[in-house]
């Protein structure tokens, strides 16, 4: 799809870079035509007007004759004024137009013309000629000096003057009209030319340009038409159902045979792709996801097919166009075998294959998980851990398979006992645990007793009575995994040692205050200021420690944890300073634990001040967070750049 695309922009290019100097040169042509002909109107207009003052001359010459020839034969002096007026009129008129007849001396297509030039010199010498006549006979009248003989006089010079001077005017037309005549043979060769050159350039452009576009028009429409049929053909034998949607009414315009399978959509004619899937278990939206998305990556979910049908399919989805319809491309791929697979193979990753129960693998990740939402939900969270009395003794007097008998019909009668929101974990041979969520520490003792009692009453077929010892503990607020699976262990231990086939409740605190955390020297980095700060946070936390054990009252107890958690703060912005400057690859994601450290010490003194903190929750979160969790797993790492070798950070 994306060659063909780029194909048909290639080809739509090279017709362009072709038809564009064409079409410029066209232009120009066409431009070039209309200036020469606006430059020849222009000329031919100026002929016009100059011909046109040489016929007003020849006018007023002929007029100026015939009125001096009117004089002479009329001696009534009103006659005589009457026609000296119009001898004034004619003659101021002729001096007049006279000038424009000079100005054909400024005027560029005559300025070179010699003969134009030599007519111009006479007619200027009669036109002097002609005034002083003028002059001479309207001065006679004015001044009452009139003389037939003299009027016949100037009459005839007037009329001597005016033949040459009509003559003059007459030659200069003739050369104009010359002019003219030729300009408009000139724009005639000049159109011809320009019409023959357009010619010439559409057949340049239907031969070399027009022709070889089509073909490239012509190619590309035959490899869309190609590309179309493979896709169809792609369409149809892709497996998976395949569905080409309009995206406004959510009509089905395609469908492959997969599809029309998966819908049973034989003999229906209108089908809309939102009546026939609903998409399940998801937190957003999935069809608006997909229409308002150009793209849908590939999504694992479960769809309700037909109302009636559930099946694990992967999703994707495509915006595209269809005979001027929007549309969007969604492909429905069947996972559910995968995905009945994974689950298998998950559950056998997380189940012990002789009891069927829970493994110890998943007792890590599944405990961490609700100690999470414990916290979160501020619930109760309990503990209860079994052993089968003198298992050893099964196995030696009959047999390993009749003690794998034992172990399974102990799984069931602990899951009978248990509830379905209970978490049954085979961890050892003949050791299980049992996770309550939501739950205290004397609901999960009354559980206890409950396995207990229908462990005793279980006579097995060969290996008769088998009792279990019990231990039961309820994790503290902000107590660390390890320490409240270290209790439930400890109360398992006290159930052993007190008999066996009993159930131990263990809150005993006894010789807590002798816990002391001692400064080792394999905890030094080697930067002076960090490892005094790390032995003060040891000093603060034994502390804090011993007052809690002691009974120190709540508000010392409360400024010692405030100084530790002050000093905790100082000392993290310090190091991640001096973990900058020394370049250590880690530091933002040792910045992020630093941040999650504090989070726990802020929520550890939340609990305190609302009085839902046991004892031990200081030992474990100075013991297992800061000391075991942080200082050693994670400081140690960056000891390479903070050796004594560099002395950045210690004098800042």
């Amino acid at each position: 799809m994306e060659g063909n695309r780029s194909k048909r922009v290639n080809g739509a290019k090279v017709i362009i870079r072709r038809l564009v100097p064409l079409v410029i040169a066209i232009v120009i042509l066409v431009i070039t035509k209309h200036l020469i002909l606006q430059h020849h109107i222009g000329s031919s207009y100026e002929m016009t007007k100059q011909i046109n003052a040489f016929s007003r001359q020849r006018t007023l010459s002929q007029k100026i004759t015939n009125g001096a020839y009117e004089m002479y034969e009329y001696e009534n002096s009103g006659i005589i004024r009457f026609y000296l007026k119009e001898l004034k009129d004619a003659y101021e008129d002729l001096d007049r137009e006279f000038i424009n007849v000079e100005n054909i001396r400024f005027q560029k297509h005559a300025s070179n013309n010699a003969e134009i030039e030599d007519i111009l010199n006479d007619l200027k010498i009669s036109h002097i000629t002609v005034i002083s006549a003028l002059d001479d006979l309207v001065f006679t009248a004015e001044n009452d000096i009139y003389n037939r003989n003299a009027v016949m006089e100037k009459a005839s010079v007037l009329e001597n003057m005016g033949l040459e001077y009509i003559d003059g005017i007459d030659r200069l037309t003739r050369v104009y009209e010359k002019c003219a005549v030729e300009n408009i043979r000139y724009l005639a060769r000049i159109e011809k030319a320009m019409y023959y050159s357009i010619l010439l350039f559409i057949l340049f452009a239907v031969v070399f340009i027009l022709a070889p576009s089509i073909n490239i028009i012509s190619k590309g429409f035959n490899e869309i038409e190609e590309s179309n049929d493979n896709l169809m053909k792609l369409f149809k034998i892709v497996h998976g159902a395949i569905f080409l949607v309009d995206l406004n009414t959510m009509q089905i315009i395609l469908m492959n045979k997969q599809a029309e399978e998966l819908i049973d959509a034989e003999n229906k004619v209108e089908i809309y792709f939102n009546n026939y899937f609903w998409f399940m278990s998801h937190e957003y939206d999935v069809m608006e996801t997909i229409t308002g998305s150009d793209q849908y990556e590939s999504r694992d979910m479960e769809i309700m097919v037909n109302g009636n049908k559930k099946m694990y399919a992967a999703v994707t989805s495509a915006k595209t166009s269809f005979n001027n319809r929007q549309a969007v491309l969604i492909g429905l791929f069947d996972i559910s075998e995968q995905k009945q697979a994974e689950q298998a193979f998950r559950s056998l990753a997380i189940t012990d294959k002789l009891t069927g129960l829970y493994n110890r693998y998943y007792f890590e990740k599944r405990a961490a998980d609700e100690i999470a939402l414990s916290d979160k939900y501020n619930e109760p969270l309990s503990m209860l851990m079994l052993d089968l009395d003198h298992f050893k003794n099964v196995n030696d007097m009959y047999g390993h398979q009749m003690g794998d008998d034992v172990l399974q019909k102990t799984s069931a009668i602990i899951k009978r006992a248990t509830r379905k929101s209970d978490y049954v974990f085979r961890v050892g041979g003949e050791e299980f645990v049992v996770l309550m969520p939501n739950t205290n520490v004397d609901s999960a003792e009354v559980v206890a007793e409950k396995i207990r009692k229908a462990l005793e009453k279980n006579i097995h077929p060969v290996a008769g009575k088998i009792t279990a010892s019990l231990g039961v503990a309820e994790r503290n607020k902000a107590e660390h995994l390890q320490d409240w699976y270290r209790r439930v262990d400890r109360a398992l231990y006290c159930a052993k040692e007190g008999g066996r086939n009993c159930v131990v409740n263990f809150e005993d605190n006894s010789n807590l205050a002798s816990v002391h955390i001692e400064w080792n020297k394999d905890w030094e980095c080697g930067n002076k200021v960090i490892d005094k700060q790390h032995m003060d946070l040891i000093e603060y936390g034994n502390t804090l420690i011993f007052m809690n054990l002691s009974g120190y009252d709540y508000d010392t107890v409360l400024k010692q944890l405030d100084k530790l958690l002050n000093h905790i703060v100082e000392h993290f912005e310090y190091e991640e300073k001096v973990l900058e400057e020394v370049g250590y690859p880690e530091r933002v994601e040792h910045k992020k634990i630093h941040a999650a450290l504090v989070d726990s010490a802020l929520n550890l003194r939340k609990s305190f001040v609302e009085g839902n903190i046991n004892k031990t929750s200081f030992v474990s979160f100075l013991v297992n967070d800061v000391v075991s969790g942080h200082m050693i797993d994670e400081d140690t790492k960056f000891f390479s750049y903070t050796n004594l070798d560099s002395k950045i950070g210690e004098t800042n």
